[in-house]
């Protein structure tokens, strides 16, 4: 998948391709995955805090990136980020 937009930024930049691992979709702390939340796909950190797991994006802009609760209603786990490709240097 082409990464669009700045929310995983430093780590992740506009255009750089994430590879993704389909049959992985177990949530893991601190992992990236492909996320269909809301119908819409997004890439994001996983993180398990007090019981609860929880959308973050690498991106410290925390009030337009702001860390949001990971709900079965609204969140399907399409894979795990295994691989990225970036022309950054």
């Amino acid at each position: 998948i082409t990464i669009s937009g700045a929310g995983m930024s430093p780590r992740l930049q506009d255009g750089d391709i994430a590879v993704v691992n389909m049959a992985d979709t177990e949530l893991k702390d601190g992992k990236v995955f492909l996320i269909n939340y809301r119908g819409q796909a997004v890439i994001k950190r996983i993180s398990h805090d007090f019981g609860r797991w929880y959308m973050n994006s690498d991106n410290s802009g925390r009030k337009q990136y702001a860390r949001e609760e990971f709900s079965k209603a609204h969140c399907v786990i399409i894979g795990k980020v295994i691989v990225l490709v970036s022309e950054q240097v």
